[in-house]
């Protein structure tokens, strides 16, 4: 454990409450995460798909929606589920255009999410009625999937819309003028195009290159390759997130243009190798979440660049197996994204290594060696009393273990578990057989 002490109690006052407001602004405004976006989606598709596209259908659910009338009067008068209404969420089905009256009115909606999924074309006089949706319910979800193509008048009005999240991932080419009024919702919370393959560098620019909320996300998790050029473009977006999902390799040159995003989460999951030069470049990232869950194996080189990171989670749960020499390497990942007060503390790291299904006592007392490290081994289905006293006791000093994958242990791994200081993640079946251990 390092400390850094200020010399003034004043600036230590005026830090730790500027650390308080910060954080908790950051919960009370951050959008729903896309767990919840998904399962929302999810739990409105179970009963709103109307196939049939009148007016005074849509005049009724949105007339419906803002009486709150209650579900059993909401499924006679309709012959919609209400289960799916009171999850303030509609989906339409089979809605292949929309009219500029059929937009507005549904603009009138105040539920959490409107699916129109098989939507063919949208003229920029109905994208303008239906921009003015706006969820009461706070971050709402708006689902245009079925678009393959969108010019950029209607894309002008569509990022007018506030408080939104934009889901456009028909779409199979976007061009640069399209990308640019896409890119000037700085109302939006989220954009995801991840329908398209390719990405031209005068597209990543036109959307990255516009003012966002801190909160914004874009995802593009269809693009396959980022060349150098691009991945700077990229480099300069300044929302949040940065979901870059599909890509399969990155040279250094495009890892240094990416190291450049402002934001703080960043995701390469589709990454199936990186080079030593690579993670070096990407190491110079500042952001605290580094997700490369599609690696499946790592040298020691890469694991030493990637180790050079000061951000605050690194994921690395597509590897399945750790040999000594890479665990050495990963063990030396130290954060510095946390400061408390005015002191900086080094150990609130984390190294998340869910895919490791087995491990040996080697790698075990390598990654054990870590500073003040967090580690996740949630892949782990058994583990034994030397390898787990190997990470627990070695010569760093773990400060949290996750070992939510334990099936089964025997005695002696309890009493060493029992032993461990910090804390640990277990199920609530082996923490029983830990308590029960200690207490005979």
């Amino acid at each position: 454990m390092r400390f850094r002490i200020c010399p003034i109690i004043t600036g230590l006052v005026f830090c730790a409450a500027t650390c308080l407001l910060a954080n908790s602004t950051a919960v009370a405004a951050e959008p729903p995460d896309a767990a919840m976006v998904n399962q929302q989606e999810d739990d409105a598709s179970e009963g709103a798909d109307i196939t049939s596209r009148t007016l005074s259908d849509f005049e009724a659910i949105s007339e419906a929606n803002r009486a709150n009338r209650s579900e059993e009067e909401l499924s006679a008068s309709l012959g919609v589920s209400a289960y799916s209404l009171s999850r303030n969420g509609l989906i339409l089905s089979g809605v292949e255009q929309l009219t500029v009256e059929e937009a507005r009115t549904l603009a009138k909606y105040t539920g959490f999410l409107i699916g129109l999924p098989d939507i063919e074309s949208l003229t920029p006089e109905a994208a303008a009625a239906l921009a003015q949706w706006e969820s009461v319910r706070g971050v709402g979800v708006l689902v245009l999937n079925g678009l393959e193509s969108l010019g950029p008048d209607a894309a002008r009005h569509l990022a007018t819309l506030q408080r939104v999240i934009l889901k456009l991932d028909g779409l199979r080419d976007l061009d640069a003028d399209t990308a640019a009024e896409l890119g000037k919702c700085s109302g939006c919370s989220s954009l995801a195009v991840n329908g398209i393959t390719e990405l031209e560098s005068a597209t990543a620019e036109a959307l990255a290159n516009q003012p966002v909320s801190p909160f914004y996300k874009l995802e593009l998790n269809g693009v396959e390759s980022l060349d150098a050029e691009s991945a700077a473009a990229l480099g300069r977006f300044s929302g949040s997130k940065l979901m870059l999902n599909g890509v399969k390799s990155l040279n250094a040159s495009s890892a240094a243009g990416l190291a450049q995003f402002q934001g703080n989460e960043l995701r390469l999951d589709g990454l199936e190798k990186l080079s030593a030069d690579a993670a070096r470049a990407l190491s110079e990232w500042g952001g605290s979440r580094l997700g490369l869950n599609g690696l499946r194996t790592l040298d020691r080189g890469s694991a030493a660049g990637l180790a050079l990171w000061r951000g605050q989670t690194l994921e690395l749960s597509g590897i399945e197996r750790i040999d000594a020499d890479v665990g050495a390497a990963l063990a030396r990942f130290e954060s510095q994204s946390y400061q408390v007060v005015c002191m900086v503390y080094s150990g609130r790291q984390q190294l998340v290594l869910n895919g490791v299904r087995t491990l040996d006592v080697n790698a075990a007392a390598a990654l054990g060696s870590g500073d003040g490290l967090r580690l996740s081994l949630s892949g782990l289905e058994s583990l034994d009393a030397e390898t787990a006293r190997a990470l627990v006791e070695g010569e760093g000093n773990i400060r949290q273990l996750t070992l939510m994958g334990l099936e089964s242990i025997d005695a002696d791994t309890a009493a060493v578990l029992a032993g461990f200081g910090w804390r640990l993640s277990v199920s609530d079946k082996i923490q029983q057989l830990i308590d029960e251990g200690t207490s005979e």
